[in-house]
């Protein structure tokens, strides 16, 4: 992804926002919005992908 440093700002911020507000102290966390984590990446000319890890949760790679 090129670096636009505050489209790359507003993807982190989203995805750990939308996190850290529907997860309860000691939960697994879960990301939501990622339509809008989609279109900022790839307009950034980017990529994003999910991958479960069994056990841990999704882990997303930019």
């Amino acid at each position: 992804m090129m670096a636009v440093p505050d489209a790359l700002e507003q993807v982190l911020n989203n995805l750990l926002t939308n996190a850290l507000r529907i997860a309860p102290p000691g939960s697994a966390v879960t990301i939501d919005g990622l339509a809008i984590v989609e279109c900022l990446v790839r307009a950034g000319g980017g990529q994003i992908t999910l991958e479960q890890a069994p056990g841990t949760g999704v882990e997303a790679t930019i």
